[in-house]
């Protein structure tokens, strides 16, 4: 079975974004930690996440994401993006501060 398009970029997305390592990535979608270093890896080089239709995106079969995981992902996601802005906030705020 083959990794969709939006498995592929929440991949890339939980180790640029959130700083997952890429072996707990891996074990969560069932593949290869090498796999998920050469996802980030070319996402890295060419600035955007690789096509679904690219070579080896196959990974063993997955059970459908549980309601469980789902709510702590998007939990995840909410307070990742909150602590993202309040630095973004911080940073601007002494920027124009050292002005």
């Amino acid at each position: 079975m083959k990794l969709t398009q939006t498995d592929v970029e929440h991949i890339v997305a939980d180790v640029l974004r959130h700083g997952l390592s890429t072996a707990f990535v891996a074990k969560q979608f069932k593949i290869s930690q090498r796999r998920v270093q050469q996802l980030v890896q070319y996402t890295k080089k060419n600035g955007q996440v690789p096509c679904g239709g690219s070579q080896g995106l196959r990974r063993g079969r997955r059970s459908p994401i549980s309601p469980q995981k789902a709510f702590y992902r998007k939990l995840t996601d909410i307070i990742v993006g909150n602590y993202m802005r309040m630095v973004e906030q911080i940073l601007g705020e002494s920027q124009e501060v050292n002005k």
